[in-house]
């Protein structure tokens, strides 16, 4: 009996050792992908940057259409209110702080990018316009 007590309280620590590094190692990646998350506009391409992972890079001319989503799909954004980015190719989720700079600054450099953002309707909350966008 004494033995089997002398075995369980070393694994007890080496345990709680391990749930703390591997708690550590999640937190850190979490922070990491959530406060790192960057868009840049270099070299006539979108950058999609999480932390110095470059995630996509999308040339602006294949940019067809930006539009609004409320879409829960993990993506490049750290908000509910995102953009819908369309390319040739595929698509994108992501949530520019200025999104009223980003889009213009997109269109600077290809003007046959589609707009459909509504900016009038931008008081409703974010739940209500998530509800909507399911029904």
């Amino acid at each position: 009996m004494i033995l089997s007590v002398v075995f369980i309280v070393p694994q007890e620590k080496s345990l709680e050792t391990s749930f703390l590094i591997t708690y550590s190692i999640i937190l850190l990646f979490v922070s990491l992908i959530w406060f790192g998350i960057r868009y840049q506009i270099k070299d006539q391409c979108l950058l999609i940057l999480i932390g110095p992972i470059r995630l996509y890079s999308i040339p602006i001319e294949k940019i067809e259409s930006i539009n609004r989503s409320y879409n829960p799909l993990s993506s490049p954004a750290a908000s509910l209110k995102r953009m819908k980015v369309n390319f040739d190719g595929g698509m994108v989720l992501i949530s520019p702080k200025y999104e009223k700079q980003f889009v213009k600054n997109l269109k600077e450099i290809n003007p046959d990018i589609y707009n459909g953002i509504s900016w009038e309707n931008e008081n409703e909350s974010i739940l209500t316009r998530f509800v909507y966008s399911i029904l």
